[in-house]
């Protein structure tokens, strides 16, 4: 699909359109805060990067489809992007740089990753706040197969600090921050 997007320039998940009420809540969550280091994992494209994209800041996407890295590089190169496949623990090779993320975004992607709970715990490690963004149907076929466990997961490693769920949509948003020691 990612291919077919690059040739053909459409957006099949609604990724560039702002009108989408998800994007707007999770902009929203974002844009009350100063980042200087934002992680957008699972990226895609990158076009929510680029929404948080600022003059003072750095934006580093990380996606699984070197297409749609390739994209995201052509159309913003004011951010970094590359291509990691956490699916398969190849973050444990990859060497995110010694600066915290603040915060950590994961849109969409924590269906995709039969180690979703590792990969939160992993960028817990690097991140002062998260913001998950994930469809959660009834009959699940992703990875992730209730709100309720997304949340206990999340709740583990951060505090949370807001929780949106669009229900015509079966959409939750969680955003929360490190939990103190």
């Amino acid at each position: 699909m990612g291919q077919a997007e690059g040739n053909e320039g459409f957006d099949s998940r609604g990724q560039e359109d702002m009108r989408n009420l998800s994007n707007q809540s999770c902009f929203a969550l974002m844009n009350r805060y100063n980042s200087h280091h934002i992680l957008d994992i699972g990226c895609g494209k990158g076009a929510f990067a680029h929404f948080l994209k600022k003059g003072n800041n750095r934006v580093l996407g990380i996606d699984v489809s070197k297409t749609a890295v390739k994209i995201a590089r052509a159309k913003f190169p004011d951010s970094e992007f590359i291509q990691v496949d956490l699916a398969k623990d190849a973050f444990k090779d990859f060497s995110f740089d010694q600066d915290r993320y603040d915060p950590t975004i994961f849109m969409e992607v924590l269906s995709y990753l039969p180690n979703w709970p590792e990969v939160i715990r992993e960028f817990a490690a690097i991140s002062h706040h998260a913001l998950v963004s994930l469809y959660i149907p009834e009959d699940p076929i992703g990875f992730v197969k209730s709100r309720g466990e997304l949340w206990q997961e999340f709740q583990s490693h951060f505090e949370l600090m807001d929780e949106v769920h669009l229900t015509t949509h079966q959409k939750t948003i969680l955003f929360g921050r490190q939990e103190q020691p």
